[in-house]
């Protein structure tokens, strides 16, 4: 179990050194000298997340300093996206994160730019919108970033964390639009990536579960079934290796890639740990054949990736205490 935390705590340490963190509070996509990555604002929300969990542990002022470095980078954007289009999940995660950092950092500096997000975050998720392009809506459902289907499941732990934080429930419109992604994107085992395509984008298919646990644990709704259904499908696909691929039932090409990986045992963990240890012990061990410094998307890739490496700082974590599902990243 030592060497479980030496290694998160050596990969939260290349987090806060390895520069990728840019010096305005931006977190980029991933390191690699041969393809930079960019500024990401949906990762920066699961960094200030992140961090703020991180300084509720330790009182570290510098692992604080991050947190609020990378809150005010996000809280203050017009937009949270990139290149001219709005990402409403992304909305949610930033949401997230801000309101992490208030509560765990003990600060009401972001309360303004909480209340407008979560506003414009319940008006996108009435209205059924995932993307905008220059203020217009978009949607394309062979594409499952820009569909309102199975990721935007995941919404319910900012919704929930605005509710405890300020009594404002939103569980109503929650219910209503996941109600409707379920009866068009579930079916069996899985989430699809859309109703009209049945591919199976498992990342995606790791936010509704993830998303509905949070639900669930929460009393908002029954989702047992779902839960049941969607972790045991991860584990029967899962490789040999400890990975999962990223797509089934599909022409897209198949990789061992990290993130929806590491998800599954994250979700095993959560739901089910003991049915799930040796699954999760898998994966945990393929996962750290992927580290440079930070952990890599796949076995062939050199970036050494944001999002990844904060999902396995987190796997790591929970696996050595009880996972608690608001403060999922």
């Amino acid at each position: 179990m030592n060497k479980i935390t030496d290694q998160r705590n050596d990969l939260l340490s290349w987090f806060l050194a390895s520069g990728i963190i840019t010096k305005e509070g931006a977190v980029l996509s991933w390191l690699n000298q041969k393809k930079p990555g960019y500024p990401y604002d949906e990762i920066t929300g699961y960094a200030t997340k992140l961090f703020s969990l991180e300084f509720k542990k330790t009182g570290s002022p510098l692992v604080k300093e991050i947190a609020l470095k990378t809150a005010r980078y996000v809280a203050n954007k017009k937009s949270i996206g990139r290149d001219q289009h709005e990402y409403i999940f992304d909305l949610g995660i930033v949401l997230s994160g801000l309101l992490s950092a208030r509560k765990y950092c003990d600060t009401k500096e972001f309360d303004s730019n909480i209340h407008r997000i979560h506003k414009h975050l319940c008006e996108n998720l009435t209205k059924r919108i995932c993307a905008t392009e220059n203020g217009h809506a978009i949607s394309d459902d062979s594409k499952w970033s820009l569909y309102f289907g199975p990721l935007m499941l995941k919404m319910s732990i900012p919704l929930l964390e605005y509710e405890y934080q300020f009594g404002i429930s939103k569980r109503d419109l929650w219910r209503s639009y996941s109600h409707e992604i379920i009866e068009k994107c579930f079916e069996k085992q899985t989430f699809y990536v859309s109703q009209s395509n049945r591919e199976i984008y498992t990342h995606p298919h790791c936010y509704a579960l993830e998303g509905l646990w949070v639900a669930h644990t929460a009393g908002v709704g029954d989702y047992k079934n779902i839960l049941d259904a969607g972790t045991a499908w991860l584990a029967e696909n899962q490789n040999k290796d400890g990975s999962v691929y990223n797509w089934y039932q599909s022409k897209n090409k198949q990789e061992k890639n990290a993130d929806c990986t590491i998800q599954s045992a994250r979700l095993w963990l959560c739901w089910n740990s003991n049915k799930y240890a040796s699954n999760i012990k898998q994966t945990i061990h393929w996962a750290k054949d992927l580290r440079k410094g930070g952990i890599c998307y796949n076995p062939h890739s050199e970036d050494e990736n944001a999002w990844v490496t904060m999902f396995f700082i987190q796997l790591l974590e929970w696996y050595k205490n009880t996972p608690v599902p608001l403060d999922l990243v």
